[in-house]
């Protein structure tokens, strides 16, 4: 399709007017459209100047649009991914840190040593034990109701 004397492509008035866009809103649709259509030519090495059938321009239009679907549907689909993951890192940005391996170990100790504290006096004071397994007896009794 290009022209031997000036090196340039030059493109039949016959195909541009068999893919002439409806509206400005095809116009991408309908480019796509054409670039197939050229393609399809150069594979089968169709004449220059050929006009194109109308059933091969609906045909290459309908490959257009569903060619545009798909991309739009795959993009659509990657922005969705990006902007979510933005949102979570922007969401742990924001939590606090957590804490180090040295303050957990301490905080664990701590605790232990709390709880450790705590069953070493109770041992020495039986009645404190005694009247608070009375209190969750009679706790429990009035909650069954019985």
């Amino acid at each position: 399709m290009a022209s031997a004397d000036s090196g340039r492509a030059t493109v039949p008035a016959a195909e541009l007017r068999a893919f002439a866009a409806a509206s400005p809103d095809d116009e991408v649709t309908t480019l796509l459209a054409y670039a197939l259509a050229m393609r399809e030519a150069e594979r089968r090495g169709a004449m220059q100047g050929e006009s194109p059938s109308l059933e091969a321009v609906q045909r290459h239009r309908h490959e257009a649009e569903a060619m545009l679907a798909v991309w739009s549907h795959r993009y659509l689909h990657n922005r969705m991914e990006e902007l979510r993951l933005e949102g979570v890192r922007q969401h742990l940005a924001r939590l606090p840190r957590p804490l180090g391996f040295l303050r957990l170990t301490l905080a664990c100790a701590f605790g232990t040593s709390a709880v450790g504290a705590l069953g070493i006096w109770l041992t020495g004071h039986g009645d404190v034990l005694a009247d608070a397994a009375a209190r969750a007896l009679a706790t429990l009794r009035a909650m069954i109701g019985g």
